[in-house]
């Protein structure tokens, strides 16, 4: 009995000894990053805003950093790499160009729509239609519906024509219209992460 008395005693004093468990706290999610993931999570998208600064990480994990100069973004490849695309800001929208100036895409943002075409006029456009309280619709240049953002109280999700789950996004506080350029497949990957990521900083 007095050995069993002894060894509960050590151990008691071995237990009482012992450090407390450190409790981590869990961080609330951080509002200036967003996170798109595919149906079926093998790809994602990456927005960082960090002030004016820009950083967008695509799926294949490689990092473009858009840092302000005067009326564009310039766009490079990790911090200090070359630039490979610019944002030039404009009325009621932006252009995405090739480093040289060369016009890739134009975006022009309306009340009640925003349209992505490849050409100045914005002849012939995408429109994301964003008139709806709970959805935006994507429509091609024949107002055929290509694709929905859908708004749910948890997350958002991006629904192709016939209902198939494309995107969903669970970041904090973004009911964003931006979602559905991922929808748009003709356009390069690289170009359709920066279109968001910009459509993304101006609120819509």
């Amino acid at each position: 009995m007095k050995t069993r008395f002894s060894f509960l005693f050590a151990f008691s004093l071995l237990v009482a000894s012992l450090p407390a468990a450190a409790v981590t706290p869990v961080s609330p999610p951080d509002p200036n990053t967003v996170v798109v993931r595919s149906s079926g999570g093998s790809k994602s998208f990456t927005v960082v805003e960090k002030g004016n600064v820009l950083e967008i990480v695509l799926p294949n994990g490689d990092r473009l950093v858009g840092d302000p100069k005067g009326d564009k973004r310039k766009y490079r490849r990790a911090s200090g790499g070359p630039q490979v695309l610019e944002v030039k800001a404009g009325d009621g929208g932006f252009k995405l160009r090739t480093t040289d100036g060369k016009l890739l895409w134009k975006v022009r943002i309306a009340e009640d729509k925003i349209k992505v075409s490849d050409n100045e006029e914005n002849a012939n456009p995408w429109s994301l239609k964003t008139k709806y309280e709970d959805k935006v619709k994507v429509v091609d240049a024949s107002e055929k519906e290509i694709a929905e953002v859908r708004f749910y109280p948890d997350k958002t999700k991006v629904k192709g024509a016939a209902g198939t789950e494309l995107w969903e996004c669970t970041s904090p506080r973004r009911r964003s219209a931006a979602f559905g350029v991922l929808a748009l497949d003709r356009i390069p990957e690289e170009h359709r992460a920066v279109l968001m990521a910009e459509i993304l900083a101006r609120r819509r």
